[in-house]
């Protein structure tokens, strides 16, 4: 099996890095401090994924990146439920 490389977004209280690194344990997290740089980077294939928040137990929904889910050719392959 081959390393993925990934982009993760590094936002403080965020578990996107601990989720990048339970869903793809060989994983290269690459951190980004945009969410339109990492969709951005697969779309490029820079990154071959790309570990983003959808909802956030204390704020909800990340409306941003269903947006962003809408305009970009890239598609939901998995869930990390529990970190």
């Amino acid at each position: 099996m081959y390393e993925a490389h990934l982009y993760r977004i590094w936002i403080k209280l965020s578990y996107s890095e601990a989720a990048a690194g339970k869903a793809y344990p060989n994983c290269q997290a690459i951190p980004c401090d945009q969410f339109e740089v990492a969709f951005q980077a697969v779309e490029l294939w820079i990154s071959v994924r790309t570990v983003l928040p959808v909802e956030n137990s204390l704020g909800g929904s990340i409306h941003r990146n269903y947006d962003l889910l809408l305009r970009h050719r890239l598609h939901i392959v998995g869930e990390v439920v529990e970190v």
